[in-house]
């Protein structure tokens, strides 16, 4: 949909659905939040609707044109895997369509940023025909739960997580569970400027018996003016949060420069009070020189 910042009423409200869809097949839909819409397309000069989501087990991506009759231009179904195959490794169906977002220098293409086949996955396609130019894949980033880019810059920051154990890991995940933060840079044909992996000792650490340690990069936000990144981690470390801390999730702030080399840590945490802190996937954002971040909980305490 495309809503009216004005006054909050739709401009334009599209539905797409299954064409076999009937009150006995009902598919279940999943929008993690990939979609774009292009005002202007640099061939044609018509608008058009990119998106990706998960109906049921399989993930799609498609285009839909806006120039007066809607109507799906293209439409790609990714690979789906067998369930002998799925059983042998069941990363292979853990899928999410996040982020569609557009190349900066080269108005022909755009980015899909998610997760496929269980690891952080960004793809490079073209707009005209949805054709992948490049499918880049990270081995030691399950999640990506954030990116960051700069107008008429060649590269994207990427922010998420790793779980090293996840295809024995037994859901629904708790405690035990191992994740650490992971930030990266990526450039433009694909590969990797620089990757950083952030984690530390849970407070009450014991191999995963109850506690393991857990720390996730929720967000990522690029000034390129001052080449810094503020990076958000939701994690339980004790190497940089107070003595007193336990099995709860606090909201670290982690200042770095474009190389990916720390500036700056600063931790918000509930001080004494026995609550997790929670931050929003892509919840932070540069205004002038103040960092602004989202979350959620019942409370704060921090010092300057």
């Amino acid at each position: 949909m495309d809503v009216n910042t004005t006054d909050g009423t739709f401009n334009r409200f599209i539905s797409l659905d299954y064409i076999n869809a009937s009150p006995s097949v009902v598919p279940q839909y999943t929008l993690s939040g990939a979609i774009f819409y292009d005002e202007r397309d640099y061939r044609d000069y018509q608008p058009y609707f990119y998106t990706a989501f998960v109906k049921d087990n399989a993930m799609f991506m498609l285009r839909v044109a806006d120039g007066g009759t809607l109507y799906v231009d293209w439409n790609y179904r990714f690979v789906e895997y067998s369930k002998t195959e799925i059983a042998a490794n069941k990363l292979l169906d853990k899928k999410e369509a996040n982020y569609i977002i557009p190349d900066p220098k080269q108005q022909a293409q755009l980015y899909m940023i998610g997760r496929y086949r269980g690891l952080g996955s960004v793809i490079r396609f073209n707009k005209r025909d949805g054709t992948v130019r490049w499918h880049a894949q990270f081995d030691k980033m399950s999640r990506i739960n954030s990116v960051a880019q700069a107008r008429n810059d060649d590269e994207i920051f990427l922010c998420g997580d790793y779980q090293p154990n996840e295809a024995t890991d037994t859901e629904p995940y708790d405690s035990k569970v191992e994740y650490k933060a992971v930030i990266a840079r990526l450039r433009d044909d694909g590969d990797v400027s620089w990757i950083v992996t952030a984690t530390g000792n849970h407070p009450q650490y014991d191999a995963g018996v109850t506690y393991n340690n857990q720390d996730k990069c929720m967000a990522v936000a690029y000034y390129k003016e001052r080449e810094q990144l503020a990076v958000i981690i939701q994690g339980k470390m004790s190497e940089v949060r107070p003595a007193n801390k336990g099995d709860y999730f606090d909201t670290i702030l982690v200042q770095m420069d474009s190389g990916g080399s720390v500036e700056k840590v600063t931790v918000i945490t509930q001080g004494t009070l026995k609550y997790d802190m929670y931050t929003a996937k892509g919840g932070v954002l540069f205004v002038g020189d103040n960092i602004f971040f989202s979350g959620w909980s019942y409370g704060f305490e921090t010092q300057r």
